[in-house]
């Protein structure tokens, strides 16, 4: 198919998802948009009554049948390539041998590569181009895939845990998920002379990528990773020599809110939640009052609220403990919480976060 475009399918229940993809592929010469889905039933219809169709571009979160469920029962034959805003897919996204994970909002750049990969994967060429090539001596080998990967320490930048693997993030954007626990993965990591650190239940980090550092976050490049309550004390204390008290700046007492021409603020105290809509930022107060902030992300307040009263539980919330009425277990791993005050949607917290979650909860403050 040197001279052919690769016929695709995009399936996706969001409008503006299915545009960008769309706008993507049209920018692609080696690929044609062949026709676009929904939702996954229709998916399924349309596979059963078209053919030539070589790459499906499959969101995972969908009513009524999601894009995992989807490729079980229909097995399709075509190359998947999942779109998610939720990372915690990955694993199971690889397990269904996909040839690729792209979690939204992705870039063209990142889009191409997954392309790229599905077309190696079609034509046969995929095994010897996607190998770790260094002219270095590489230190271990990682098995990924179905396929042993050479790797050298100093490429490792972070490492999550996920489940029973690790997601191991190397430069230039690379990522291999070997069927390995985080605990045993420092181990190895350790053994081959790493120099890591874990700086939260879910993450260990490279000590030399390390580009910067707060209170709440440390960064390697571009990725801001969290850090957790646990380890914080440790982690100031040994890597950068200096007590956590030292480090932290003064935390915020008041927000100030705007409604027409009016200011006021709001005491941090009565505040009950934090949540992210739209990209916009609300708080709700004690007395479940609504209000519009001029907060552009989650993250600053995580790094500027008082880390024994606030807690960042999931992508969308922060709550204040004294807004907490309770918590109970949610398929087994997770838990969901319940506040005085009604949230807009049923708050969860990720197996990673929940026994952060209960040390906070419990700590003396």
């Amino acid at each position: 198919m040197d001279n052919e475009k690769y016929n695709c399918l995009v399936v996706d229940d969001e409008p503006i998802a299915r545009r960008i993809i769309n706008n993507y592929i049209g920018q692609m010469p080696l690929l044609r948009l062949a026709g676009e889905c929904i939702n996954a039933l229709d998916a399924v219809e349309y596979l059963r009554t078209h053919s030539g169709i070589d790459i499906i571009f499959l969101d995972i979160n969908m009513p009524n049948l999601s894009g995992f469920q989807m490729v079980k029962i229909a097995q399709p034959q075509q190359r998947i390539i999942f779109t998610t805003a939720y990372p915690e897919h990955a694993v199971e996204s690889y397990e269904l041998n996909a040839a690729d994970y792209l979690l939204k909002p992705f870039s063209f750049e990142r889009f191409t590569k997954a392309v790229y990969k599905a077309v190696d994967m079609i034509t046969g060429t995929y095994s010897s181009k996607y190998e770790i090539v260094d002219e270095k001596k590489p230190d271990f080998f990682i098995k990924s895939d179905g396929k042993n990967y050479p790797v050298l320490l100093d490429d490792i930048l972070y490492c999550e845990a996920r489940k029973n693997y690790t997601m191991v993030i190397l430069k230039k954007e690379q990522t291999l998920m070997p069927l390995i626990s985080l605990s045993k993965f420092e181990t190895v990591l350790s053994e081959a002379g790493g120099d890591f650190v874990q700086i939260h239940r879910s993450y260990l980090v490279a000590k030399k990528h390390i580009t910067a550092v707060t209170s709440a976050v440390v960064n390697i490049d571009a990725f801001e990773i969290p850090i957790g309550v646990q380890f914080k004390e440790k982690f100031f204390n040994e890597y950068l020599q200096k007590p956590l008290s030292q480090l932290q700046k003064k935390t915020r007492s008041r927000v100030l809110l705007k409604k027409g021409t009016d200011f006021h603020y709001c005491r941090i105290e009565d505040i009950a939640y934090f949540y992210s809509s739209s990209k916009l930022i609300f708080l709700v107060d004690f007395q479940g009052q609504k209000h519009l902030t001029d907060f552009k992300a989650l993250n600053i307040l995580e790094e500027e609220a008082d880390p024994s009263l606030f807690f960042r539980v999931n992508r969308k919330f922060i709550i204040n403990i004294n807004a907490v009425k309770k918590f109970k277990t949610f398929n087994r791993v997770k838990l969901t919480v319940e506040l005085t005050v009604k949230a807009p949607e049923e708050i969860i917290i990720s197996q990673e976060n929940a026994s952060e979650f209960k040390n906070w909860i419990a700590s003396e403050r």
